[in-house]
């Protein structure tokens, strides 16, 4: 039994093959991506392997009927249409006359009955008769010429010329341009006089995505191939009918699985997992319904809600665009962390080396080594007796505040919530509160957070590491939990500080440079301390001995970052309290200068304590 499409496509060739001009254009019309050019190409493909004759004009830009015509000439004869043959004006004009008949001087004749003649240009025969020819216009919506206007344009070439003519547009566009809004009667008019039938073609997803997938080479077409159940499945789901974001994502996708080694591609459910989950944001992303930075809003809870029927009712939640349109998505296979998902969609870029490590580190390749914890987070895929053995475990990791690592401590803290939450570990809410917040102060007790302090500056900090978001992050008790860890490493931070100072100290003579790569702004991992007011924990007598000590060009280096440091105003109120620490350095410097009368220590001695006022002034101003 033959397909919608393919029916079209049996009275399209009947169209073609009628000995004499039925006196009408056909329209084929459909959404965008709905597959009409490529239809309309495997029918000219088809036409000419049987040595048919047709001419494909796309209108999309067009704005005159001189850009259609020459679009005519440049497809009968490509070479006449090169630099090297492009004739005057007149050449094309005249050609065209006497091969379409238009009446191109609106004269009531027609002009075509003028025999044109190319002096030195030996024109095969069939340029000088176009009646085998069917003629295609695609993209009519795209096009710039009125359509009213367009469409007595072609009626000339099929009332007066005896063309057959095949329309190709996306129709519903036609009528939301204004021009036909204004009048849409005229429209309906002039297309009842060209056009005697209409169809509409209707994305047939099996074929066209064996089209797309035939182009890939080998390997690639291997994988597409044996997923090409899972790609329909997902598409039909979005109800998009947009056949062009398969292919589109198709593409895209590719760049993800080719940045990845050999030996991660040939794990066949990671693959199929990655391709869901890109498909899924991929279409939701293009169609307009959802944007990259939603993407971190894909909580466990939320979904977990959604999983019991007790989701949210607010349609414009991510959680609820995907969920309900695709009912097998988990955020359990997201693979990637929503950070990187995030980037692919939002950039186009993304770290190969970080996307290796979160594959690397998903669930599909777990081993006895893996810790417990995270085995723990995908608890919705584990056994009654998994979850109980498992939980036991992190239970008395947590009591017993085995993990230093504070990430760690926030996925553990959160899963326990959730656990709470599905009634299957036995401690309250508040209750977990409470031992995390004894957990938090034995990390402080036992010097263990101030080191930990960048770990928590990144944008995702609050709601992600180790590829996995933290479970009930968006809970009363991870916000109040999180608030209070970077009060106490913040505290840590500053008890650290006088211990911080003596190292600086240090570094004046054991590391200049790396000195001034800790107290300026740059794109080094070491400058730790481009903002934070350090120098003030530094002992003024102190510093200065250790800069008198310096050779003269370490002694240049400090002074130069001194106009680095204090040159951001941004940063200058926070660094406001060292204002008044230069001002002594620099007494200490004159005094030293004026034991050394007429020497070029003096000299240099002085420069360094006016450097050190200006900076002084600098950060007051």
């Amino acid at each position: 039994m033959l397909s919608h499409n393919q029916k079209i496509f049996e009275f399209l060739e009947y169209y073609c093959q009628l000995s004499e001009s039925p006196q009408y254009a056909v329209l084929l019309k459909g959404a965008w991506g709905s597959g009409k050019t490529q239809f309309i190409n495997q029918f000219i493909e088809k036409r000419n392997s049987q040595s048919l004759k047709s001419l494909l004009v796309s209108t999309y830009g067009m704005s005159s009927f001189k850009d259609i015509e020459d679009e005519f000439f440049r497809l009968l004869h490509p070479k006449l249409s090169s630099k090297k043959a492009v004739l005057a004006g007149k050449v094309v004009k005249g050609f065209l006359k006497g091969a379409l008949k238009i009446d191109l001087n609106n004269d009531g004749r027609e002009d075509g009955t003028i025999s044109p003649t190319i002096p030195d240009i030996n024109l095969p025969d069939y340029l000088t008769n176009l009646e085998d020819f069917v003629i295609v216009f695609d993209d009519l919506e795209r096009s710039n010429i009125n359509i009213l206007k367009l469409f007595g344009y072609i009626n000339h070439l099929v009332e007066h010329g005896g063309h057959k003519v095949i329309l190709i547009a996306n129709e519903d566009e036609i009528r939301s341009e204004e021009q036909i809004n204004k009048d849409d009667i005229s429209y309906q008019r002039a297309k009842e006089k060209l056009i005697g039938k209409t169809f509409e073609l209707q994305p047939e997803t099996d074929i066209a995505l064996k089209a797309f997938i035939d182009k890939y080479p080998e390997n690639q077409k291997e994988i597409f191939t044996r997923l090409t159940p899972e790609i329909v499945r997902i598409y039909n789901q979005s109800l998009y009918q947009n056949l062009r974001h398969i292919r589109q994502a198709l593409d895209d996708f590719l760049r993800l699985l080719n940045s990845l080694p050999e030996n991660l591609k040939s794990h066949n459910d990671l693959i199929q997992a990655l391709l869901t989950n890109y498909l899924i944001f991929s279409f939701e992303i293009k169609s307009g319904h959802l944007k990259p930075a939603q993407l971190r809003k894909l909580t466990m809870s939320d979904w977990v809600s959604f999983m019991n029927g007790k989701g949210t009712e607010d349609p414009e939640q991510p959680i609820s665009i995907i969920t309900k349109k695709y009912p097998d998505f988990s955020l359990y296979d997201l693979v990637l962390s929503l950070e990187l998902w995030e980037q692919l969609f939002e950039k186009g870029i993304f770290d190969t080396e970080k996307l290796i490590s979160e594959v690397e580190n998903s669930k599909y390749f777990f081993t006895e080594d893996t810790p417990t914890w995270k085995k723990l987070w995908y608890a919705y895929e584990l056994t009654d007796e998994e979850i109980k053995s498992y939980l036991d475990i992190v239970h008395e990791e947590f009591v017993s505040f085995k993990h230093h690592e504070v990430e760690v401590f926030l996925h553990i803290f959160g899963n326990l919530l959730f656990l709470s939450e599905c009634k299957i570990y036995p401690k309250s809410r508040a209750q977990i509160l409470k031992l995390g917040k004894k957990y938090i102060d034995h990390l402080k007790k036992n010097n263990l957070l101030a080191i930990q302090a960048d770990n928590l500056k990144s944008h995702f900090a609050q709601e992600s590491s180790h590829n996995l978001g933290y479970q009930e992050r968006d809970s009363a008790e991870f916000k109040e939990i999180y608030e209070y860890l970077i009060e106490k490493i913040n505290q840590a931070v500053l008890d650290d500080y006088p211990q911080v100072a003596n190292y600086l100290l240090d570094l004046m003579s054991s590391d200049n440079f790396k000195f001034c790569q800790h107290l300026q702004l740059n794109n080094d991992k070491d400058n730790l301390y481009y903002k934070i007011p350090i120098l003030i924990y530094i002992d003024p007598r102190r510093f200065a001995n250790k800069f008198i000590s310096l050779s003269q060009r370490n002694k240049w280096n400090i002074e130069s970052l001194l106009k680095n440091r204090y040159g951001f105003v941004d940063f200058n109120q926070e660094l406001k309290d060292e204002a008044d620490w230069l001002v002594k350095v620099a007494r200490i410097f004159t005094t030293e200068a004026n034991k050394h009368p007429k020497t070029m220590k003096k000299r240099n001695l002085l420069i360094a304590a006016q450097t050190f006022k200006a900076a002084a002034e600098h950060l007051r101003n």
